[in-house]
């Protein structure tokens, strides 16, 4: 995580001092059907208060992008509709 923010972002000491607590994880997201598993991706140097912050409070980001790009594959329309709705919320 420090070689991350600090190497390769360009991150201060203080900045990263700010998340240093943070969960550090890779995340999959999965795209299921009537229980038939659609596809997956992965996004490795997640760092989030929580892990769970990352498909809810910030369900609008990556974890949307994530879900569209998965839809895109599988030319399913419903997650598509989905992901506008959390977009186009407040």
């Amino acid at each position: 995580m420090l070689h991350h923010f600090m190497t390769e972002c360009g991150w201060t000491e203080d900045q990263y001092a700010e998340v240093r607590d943070y969960e550090w994880f890779c995340a999959e997201v999965s795209l299921w059907k009537d229980g038939v598993l659609l596809g997956q991706e992965y996004l490795g140097a997640c760092c989030y208060k929580a892990e769970k912050d990352f498909y809810t409070t910030y369900a609008k980001g990556y974890f949307a992008d994530m879900v569209c790009s998965l839809a895109q594959e599988v030319a399913d329309k419903d997650p598509l509709r989905l992901v506008d709705t959390w977009r186009r919320s407040a």
